[in-house]
């Protein structure tokens, strides 16, 4: 699937209720958006670049939900 066919996250905030999840759902589509775009038009230095956006953003991710998970209530995200 081309990345122009996907729904842009300014809808998906729209769509989907504000809670901690979504939030977190959001800002990782929000990096995921920009590290393909760096990946598509990049040479290798910033493609090595974005391939460590990616892990930061999926190691920011995962824990956010350890922290939703462990906290019940909205403290500490």
């Amino acid at each position: 699937m081309p990345w122009h066919v996907l729904p842009s996250p300014a809808v998906l905030v729209v769509i989907v209720h504000p809670t901690r999840l979504s939030r977190c759902i959001l800002i990782f589509f929000y990096v995921f958006t920009i590290a393909f775009a760096f990946l598509r038009y990049s040479t290798l230095l910033a493609l090595v670049s974005c391939y460590r956006r990616m892990l930061l953003a999926m190691f920011s991710l995962s824990s956010c939900i350890y922290c939703i998970i462990t906290s019940p209530y909205e403290l500490y995200c």
